[in-house]
């Protein structure tokens, strides 16, 4: 498949930018890793000319590496060589793999579907926007959430779980939980909860340091809520007294 790729620069005031555009079966898209774009026209072109214009190239590319630069196109990271080697070898990218294995993918998807189409659950959404980044949101018993985490720390098992609303109130507690969580601390509780590894306890002890972090009410009223629905009222008085008591000390 022939890619015409060309540069185009953008100014706004002072400033100006310059960008790599890929035209694609007629669809023009912006090029979000140059680097990446050349790597696999240097692989993988079966021959490259000027255009006729002088304006870009273009570059005679095997739909496998046509799909590797669809692909990059759509990641807010760079993927490494080696994912786009795979891909090019295989034919399909992980995102495919990973929905197909959800039950999230339709024959025929485009690439950038796979992205920007969630797979809705019976009460949680999957996001794939931030691949390999995801994003699970929706109202789980009653209590609205929202977990970043990495594909590589959860198991599609666990997910087609959670979207076919199969887990245990255990899980779902804990899920609950872990949302309350800071960004930064939601990937690790949600690998221990998919391998099986976290316990309420010790789900317990990291939301109360996250509530003794932090002095935003909206953040840790909230962790008071769950620890108190879950019997840990020790844990919860403790931390009222701490953002009540001592902050109006701290007033005076």
């Amino acid at each position: 498949m022939k890619v015409f790729f060309n540069f185009r620069a953008k100014a706004f005031l002072s400033r100006s930018r310059c960008y790599l555009l890929a035209n694609i079966d007629g669809d023009l898209t912006e090029v979000r890793w140059p680097e990446l774009a050349a790597y696999l026209v240097n692989k993988y072109s079966q021959s490259i000319s000027i255009d006729e214009w002088g304006f870009g190239y273009i570059a005679d590319l095997p739909e496998n590496a046509v799909l590797a630069l669809l692909y990059t196109t759509w990641r807010r990271s760079p993927p490494s060589k080696d994912e786009l080697d795979e891909i090019v070898a295989k034919g399909t990218t992980r995102l495919h793999i990973l929905r197909q294995e959800l039950g999230a993918y339709d024959e025929g998807m485009q690439v950038k579907d796979l992205f920007l189409k969630d797979a809705a659950g019976k009460n949680l959404s999957l996001c794939f926007e931030g691949f390999p980044k995801l994003v699970l949101y929706g109202n789980n018993g009653g209590c609205d959430m929202c977990i970043e985490f990495g594909v590589e720390n959860v198991t599609p098992d666990f997910l087609r779980r959670i979207l076919n609303d199969e887990l245990t109130q255990d899980e779902k507690e804990m899920l609950a939980g872990i949302s309350l969580l800071q960004r930064s601390s939601q990937t690790k509780y949600m690998n221990l909860l998919s391998s099986g590894s976290l316990t309420r306890d010790r789900l317990a002890e990291a939301l109360c340091r996250s509530a003794n972090s932090t002095k935003e009410k909206q953040i840790w009223a909230p962790i008071v809520e769950w620890l108190k629905r879950n019997r840990y009222d020790r844990m919860a008085s403790e931390i009222m007294i701490n953002k009540t008591l001592v902050g109006d000390r701290r007033k005076k």
